[in-house]
């Protein structure tokens, strides 16, 4: 038997910390093919105590370019991802009048969490215009996750 009971406790645990990222991408055309891998390590900037993001991330795509109207592209391309990502987060939180008599109960905690599964499949598209325009969409899978994202970047 537990003589001081259970606690839920629901709060939100933030990262205050600054991160930094470094990294490449290399791309190649031939023909109307081409090919892209990127890799980027990020760090977080702070002492060991506070809570941190360590992440490496790095990719492999390989697409088919076709012209269409007067200089635009439209640009399929398949490949796999990779995202290894480690982050801890560490705090106090308060929970007042958690004990009979009204005592606030003062917790630390830290939580670390990880990614299941660091590779993924990758199916996108990439449109480009030729006023310097071109828009981005990335389907990302894996056993255990989904992730779409949407870019835009203008060229000038």
């Amino acid at each position: 038997m537990n003589p001081c009971g259970v606690k839920r406790l629901n709060f939100d645990a933030r990262v205050d910390a600054q991160t930094g990222t470094i990294g490449f991408t290399a791309a190649h055309g031939f023909g109307n093919w081409f090919v892209s891998a990127s890799v980027a390590r990020s760090v977080t900037i702070s002492n060991k105590e506070a809570s941190n993001v360590r992440a490496t991330s790095g990719g492999l795509r390989v697409g088919r370019r076709w012209l269409y109207g007067r200089g635009n592209l439209l640009s399929p391309y398949v490949g796999a991802a990779y995202l290894d990502l480690d982050e801890t987060i560490t705090g106090v939180t308060r929970a007042p009048g958690a004990f009979p008599d009204g005592e606030t109960l003062e917790v630390r905690y830290r939580a670390n969490l990880k990614n299941q599964d660091q590779w993924s499949g990758v199916l996108g598209l990439n449109i480009g215009l030729l006023s310097g325009l071109s828009f981005q969409g990335e389907y990302n899978w894996s056993a255990n996750s989904e992730r779409f994202q949407l870019s835009t970047t203008y060229r000038f």
